[in-house]
C-alpha cells in the first residue's frame, strides 16, 4: 500500500491545547465550522457532535489513505491522537468539539469498560476503518442530541464559573455524558451496506466488555463466541481485524495489565496476584508476564518501588 510522502505528513497542522491538570478538557463550539485543511491534535482525543448542516469529513487511516464520509446533524465520532482529519464541502455546518486527554488518565472510567459501546466508540473504530475501509456513523436522534447539548451547557457553566468544587462537578457531568454515549452506541441503527461489519463490531465489543468484567474467571473461546453471538471463524477474524490479536491473546494481555496494577498498588505476593487476575498456576503467570514485559513480576514490583523512592528523594 502506498505510503504518504513525508513532506505531506509535515503539512498537517498540529493543534496542541493547554489543559488543566485536574480537568484536562476543552469545549469548542464551531458556529459555523468552515472548510479546513488536515490537522491533528497532539496528546488529546476529540469527540465531535454535529449540531447543524452537512459536510464531507475526511481523515487519514492507518495507511495514510484519505477516507471520506458524509456527516449530518446528530453524528458523533471520535478523532484519536495524531489522526489527521478535515472538513470539506461544508454547508451551514455547526458542531461542538470536546477535546480532552485520554479518559483513563483523569477519570474513574473503569466501570465504563463493562459497557460494550465504550470499546466500539473510543477504541475499535480506527481498526474498523482500516480493516473494512468504512467509517462507522453513530447518529443520535433529536432527543438524544438535545440531552447531550444540555450536558455540554452545564459543563461549560461549571468550567466558566469555576466555583469551589467545579472540577468534581464537571467530572460528574462528563461521566454521565460518556456513559450515555456508550449505552446508546450499540443500539444505534446502521445503514444496510455496512450491517455485516456493524454486527462484527458489536460482537467484538461485547466480547471485550465481558473480558474486562470477568478476566479473573476461567474464560474459554467458546464462551466469548457465545457472548459475541458469532461463529468461531467470524469472531476470530473480526477480533484480529478490530483489536489486532486473537481473543485469548487479548485476554492474557488484559490479565497481565491488571497484574501490573496490583503489583504496583498492593502488598499481595506474586502467587496471590496470579490468582486475582485469573492465572491458577503462578509459574505459568510468571512466564507469561516475562514474555510480555521482559521482566519478572518480582522485578517489576522492585522497579516500581525504586522509581517511587527516586521521585520522593528528588
Amino acid at each position: 500500500m502506498n505510503q504518504a510522502p513525508s513532506s505531506l505528513r509535515k503539512q498537517y497542522i498540529k493543534v496542541t491545547l493547554p489543559f488543566e491538570d485536574r480537568l484536562p478538557i476543552t469545549i469548542i463550539r464551531q458556529q459555523p465550522q468552515l472548510k479546513c485543511e488536515f490537522h491533528q491534535h497532539e496528546g488529546s482525543i476529540e469527540l465531535v457532535l454535529i449540531t447543524k448542516g452537512t459536510a464531507i469529513h475526511e481523515w487519514k487511516n492507518a495507511e495514510r489513505e484519505t477516507k471520506r464520509c458524509a456527516i449530518e446533524p446528530g453524528d458523533v465520532f471520535v478523532i484519536h491522537q495524531k489522526e489527521a482529519h478535515r472538513y470539506q464541502d461544508v454547508s451551514n455546518l455547526e458542531l461542538v468539539n470536546l477535546i480532552f486527554k485520554p479518559l483513563e488518565q483523569w477519570l474513574p472510567v473503569g466501570e465504563l469498560f463493562a459497557i460494550p459501546g465504550y470499546y466500539a466508540l473510543f477504541h475499535i473504530e480506527p481498526y474498523i476503518q482500516r480493516a473494512y475501509q468504512i467509517h462507522q456513523n453513530f447518529r443520535l436522534d433529536s432527543q438524544q442530541c438535545a440531552r447531550m447539548m444540555r450536558w455540554i451547557a452545564e459543563l461549560e457553566e461549571e468550567i466558566t464559573e469555576s466555583s469551589i468544587g467545579y472540577e468534581f462537578a464537571a467530572k460528574g457531568i462528563l461521566m454521565q455524558m460518556f456513559a450515555f454515549l456508550c449505552r446508546a452506541y450499540p443500539k444505534a441503527p446502521c445503514p444496510p451496506p455496512i450491517s455485516r461489519q456493524s454486527r462484527a463490531l458489536k460482537g467484538v465489543s461485547h466480547a471485550l466488555s465481558y473480558i474486562e468484567g470477568h478476566y479473573s474467571e476461567e474464560i474459554s473461546f467458546e464462551k466469548l463466541r457465545s457472548i459475541a453471538n458469532m461463529s468461531h471463524s467470524g469472531l476470530l477474524r473480526a477480533f484480529r481485524h478490530c483489536v489486532g490479536q486473537s481473543p485469548i491473546d487479548y485476554l492474557i494481555h488484559t490479565r497481565i495489565t491488571k497484574a501490573k496494577q496490583l503489583l504496583s498498588n498492593s502488598s499481595l505476593n506474586v502467587s496471590e496476584v496470579s490468582l486475582r487476575v485469573g492465572f491458577n498456576d503462578p509459574n505459568y503467570f510468571s512466564r507469561k508476564f516475562k514474555a510480555l514485559t521482559n521482566t519478572t513480576p518480582r522485578q517489576y514490583r522492585q522497579d516500581v518501588i525504586s522509581q517511587y523512592d527516586l521521585e520522593q528523594s528528588a
